[in-house]
């Protein structure tokens, strides 16, 4: 006999809360052994508070939230603990999302923060464990790439699968060419195979060892396009002579290749019939091929100009700040921002991104929004502090390479898209010295303006790709990921479909030139040759250098002469609080933020 349930909760509104849950241990952090064993630690913490003051509503940090939820996927242990423990059943109420002033949840985490001091004699607060400051990007108003109307780029073939081999030969020759140009030959020895057995087919993709992910590639231009023409041959040899060869041919235009219409994906796959040209033959055979597109962006940036702006309450820009910024409480009616909206274009089909660089020392943010022509957000990056990020010595030693914020000099931006975290850029300054006045009979020592040392963490390949700016040669051309750009210049290339995602990178790392450089900031009638141009260079003067930023410098100054007037929003956080949870800087502090 089957009993009928009504459930108590909307599943649609609880798949929400769980997607928010998500983003705030979905960064690579929380697959560290020693990261998670620290978390159960303070789990068993949390249910001794639990037992000790049960009429309190005490809330969880994230990194043993995801404990108490994976206790919780095993049912009968988690019944058997919490009976053991309590008496009954610990529910765990995840509804309680309100975190306005005075909300139970934010007086929940006071007190639990209060308690946990007392118990534990160690603050609750921990890096890489705290709330992120905004929704999943799903719930953000992201938008993904329109892919429909790619006019210059790339076509890679990862796979070609032949199937339908209508006679039995000893070889066999696959022969593609993009127009009448040859693009590639596959040979293969059929006579060891039932080639015309029912399900039989050939399917040609890289080896283990082959460094590339496709087997083919060739460029392509939609104005100029072509057919993509197949030629297979079946034949047997005897000695250097082939002889009984079957040729069947095939082509599909490049329309069909690229993605269909109004697609988000950058992947396809085109069959093609291959026919006799015979025309007394009936033999056919299908290729499938696999492929996926990378764009050809040559894009020129216009840059604009800096202004402030006051950022209007249950505005779009308030809730994005108020996401972005690592100051969120300094956010007022009256709060001002920098905004600059810049144009990114392709000259060669008109192609157009608007960039917006977002900055307020107060607010300690810096965010960068990138917008298609539609003005659709397609990807947002912005700093990211030790709230979300752990310190090398919560890692694993295997796993070091994961971002993190070790050293008081580091800074960190997190790219995402509607699909979520795409990339972490972190960076930080080296070899910066002043020049050093002569001793009496010595020269001067020069100084050095040093240069930028960037980890870009890919959180999608799980790959880290180390880069300096300028090089030790001195070049300022960089290349992040698929992207391509030089500080001193306008241009910037880029080789993706994720084109958004590659502009925010560009943006990330020339902001970062920005935020770490501890040179002071020159004017824009600053003629002295010496140390690095940057107030001279196109993309540092469009990512903010010389305005009002929470860089390095900024950060620094005001906690070294006491002033904390600037980022102050309430008496107990100072600005060396807000230094510490900006910046990677490590020791204890008496005030950290856990909202």
């Amino acid at each position: 006999m089957f009993r009928h349930y009504l459930l108590s909760y909307a599943p649609p509104v609880a798949l929400q809360r769980r997607s928010e849950a998500y983003l705030e241990v979905s960064l690579p952090h929380y697959t560290s052994t020693k990261f998670l064993s620290d978390a159960v630690k303070r789990y068993i913490q949390f249910l001794l508070l639990k037992q000790t003051y049960s009429d309190q509503f005490l809330t969880p940090c994230y990194d043993f939230d995801i404990v108490w939820h994976t206790h919780q996927v095993h049912p009968h242990s988690y019944l058997r603990d919490c009976t053991a423990i309590f008496g009954s059943l610990l529910k765990h109420d995840d509804t309680v999302n309100d975190r306005t002033k005075g909300s139970k949840l934010l007086k929940g985490e006071a007190l639990t923060k209060k308690l946990w001091a007392t118990h534990f004699e160690e603050p609750f607060w921990r890096r890489g464990c705290m709330f992120r400051g905004h929704n999943a990007p799903a719930f953000l108003g992201f938008e993904n790439q329109d892919l429909s109307n790619i006019a210059y780029g790339d076509v890679h073939v990862p796979s070609i699968a032949l199937k339908d081999i209508p006679v039995q030969r000893e070889q066999l020759r696959l022969k593609l060419s993009y127009g009448n140009k040859k693009v590639t030959t596959f040979n293969a020895d059929l006579s060891q195979k039932q080639v015309t057995k029912s399900g039989f087919s050939l399917v040609w993709q890289p080896t283990d060892a082959s460094t590339s992910a496709s087997i083919v590639k060739f460029p392509f231009e939609r104005r100029a396009s072509k057919d993509l023409l197949v030629e297979l041959e079946v034949f047997d040899k005897m000695f250097l002579q082939r002889k009984d060869v079957i040729r069947l041919v095939g082509k599909v235009s490049l329309d069909q290749l690229l993605p269909p219409t109004n697609s988000k994906s950058a992947h396809n796959v085109a069959e093609v019939c291959l026919r006799s040209k015979d025309t007394d033959s009936d033999m056919t055979a299908r290729v499938n091929v696999t492929i996926s597109v990378t764009l050809s962006r040559e894009l020129q940036l216009i840059a604009g100009e800096f202004m402030e702006h006051q950022v209007q309450s249950d505005s779009h820009l308030s809730y994005l700040c108020q996401c972005a910024a690592l100051n969120r409480g300094g956010l007022t009616p009256t709060t001002t921002v920098h905004i600059a909206t810049h144009s990114v274009i392709d000259t060669r089909d008109g192609a157009k991104y608007t960039v917006q660089v977002v900055h307020s020392a107060a607010l300690l943010l810096s965010m960068i929004l990138v917008y298609d022509r539609e003005q659709r957000l397609l990807a947002m990056a912005h700093l990211i502090g030790a709230d979300s990020l752990p310190s090398r010595d919560q890692l694993d030693n295997n796993l070091q390479f994961l971002p993190h914020l070790s050293n008081a000099d580091e800074r960190a931006f997190v790219i995402v898209n509607k699909d979520g975290d795409y990339a972490i850029v972190k960076g930080r300054w080296t070899g910066f010295s002043r020049k050093q006045p002569a001793a009496k009979g010595q020269k001067a020592k020069p100084g050095s303006a040093g240069r930028l040392l960037v980890d870009a963490f890919n959180l999608l390949k799980n790959t880290v790709q180390k880069i300096e700016v300028p090089t030790p040669e001195g070049s300022t051309l960089f290349v992040i990921g698929d992207a391509q750009a030089r500080l001193p210049g306008k241009r910037i290339e880029c080789r993706s479909t994720n084109t958004a995602e590659q502009i925010a990178s560009v943006f990330c790392v020339s902001t970062l030139f920005v935020l770490c450089n501890p040179d002071k900031v020159r004017s824009r009638n600053d003629s002295t040759s010496v140390g690095h141009q940057a107030h001279k260079w196109p993309l540092t003067l469009a990512c903010g250098y010389g305005r009002q930023l929470p860089s390095n410098r900024v950060l620094q100054s005001h906690d070294a002469d006491g002033k904390s007037d600037m980022l102050k929003t309430s008496p107990v956080h100072t600005s060396a609080t807000r230094a510490t949870r900006a910046t990677g800087a490590t020791g204890a502090t008496d005030v950290v933020w856990c909202t």
